[in-house]
């Protein structure tokens, strides 16, 4: 799980535009994006992906042309 903060206001078709342009560059990182979520108003987004290593999450991110995220959470799923 990534977290890109202080974004300033966000456009929900920029940010679904994004994520598309996101998914073909993290393919040769070897990442998968799952979802994202975001809080247009505070500028902040959270990414949760699959990845190999942060670098190679923090990578599919840069060659996308996105913002680097400004911290990078190693996450496991767990049930209710």
């Amino acid at each position: 799980m990534d977290v890109h903060k202080h974004l300033g206001r966000i456009d929900p078709d920029e940010m679904a535009e994004t994520a598309r342009k996101g998914i073909k560059a993290a393919a040769n990182h070897g990442v998968t994006f799952h979802k994202y979520w975001y809080d247009k108003d505070e500028g902040t987004i959270f990414c949760l992906s699959e990845a190999p290593s942060k670098e190679a999450a923090m990578k599919a991110h840069r060659d996308a042309g996105e913002p680097v995220p400004e911290e990078i959470f190693e996450v496991e799923e767990g049930g209710v």
